[in-house]
This record gives structure tokens, sequence and C-alpha cells, in this order.
């Protein structure tokens, strides 16, 4: 037994190397997938608030692009109807990476909806006076 304990012989074989690389490629790839969900909640969370302080597209675009890490705006689009509003963000990420001959591009589309009280029609007020 202690001759066992006293052997400090080693090799890193070519088995070793395949699981370093590999283990690296994963903590890689859940680094940037966390990155990525972090970037859609805040798309999500920031859009809702635009939503709701009636921003105009521009200023959306500037308060969202501001807290995002990895993903990029493209187009930011507001529509207004008489029982919702309707935010629709268009963002990509533009990868590069050493192995591939050119640029990847990931195109990411959220549609984001915020249901508010209906307009009035007409004014209520003075028929409850009569």
């Amino acid at each position: 037994m202690q001759h066992i304990m006293r052997r400090k012989e080693g090799s890193f074989t070519v088995e070793a190397t395949f699981v370093v690389t590999i283990t690296l490629w994963i903590i890689f790839a859940l680094c940037y997938l966390s990155l990525f969900s972090h970037d859609q909640a805040v798309l999500y969370s920031s859009g809702q608030r635009c939503l709701r302080e009636n921003y105009s597209e521009k200023k959306c675009k500037e308060v969202m692009q501001k807290q995002l890490f990895i993903l990029k705006i493209d187009d930011v689009d507001c529509n207004t109807n008489v029982l919702y509003r309707k935010l629709k963000v268009k963002a990509k990420i533009v990868m590069t990476a050493p192995f591939l001959s050119s640029q990847k591009e990931y195109c990411d589309e959220m549609q984001i909806e915020n249901w508010t009280c209906s307009k009035r029609l007409w004014d209520t007020e003075w028929m409850k006076k009569e």
C-alpha cells in the first residue's frame, strides 16, 4: 500500500486533453446561454416598462439597448389599439469564431403585449349628472 502512495508519476494523455476541451466548451456554452437568457428577460421586462410609461420608439430602443449584454436591437415597432398596446422588438446576435469562415447571425424577434383599459369613446360624466 505504501508503494502505491509514494508513486507520483503520471501522464497527460490524449483522452484527458479531450475531456478538458469538452469541459471548457460546456462551461463557455453555459456562460453564453446565461447571458442570452438574461438579455431575453431584460427585453421582456423593459418592453413592459416602455409600454406602461408610454415611451416613444426611439426612447424605448435606447432604454432597452443600455441594459443588454450580447443582443443588439435592430427595430422597435409599437402599435396601439383600442384594447391593447403591442410592442414588437427585433434583436440579433452576430457570432464570430476563429473556425467559422464567415460571421453567423442569429435573429430573435419578441412580441410584447400590454393590455390596458379600453379608451372611452365618449365622456360619461355628464350623463351621470343628469
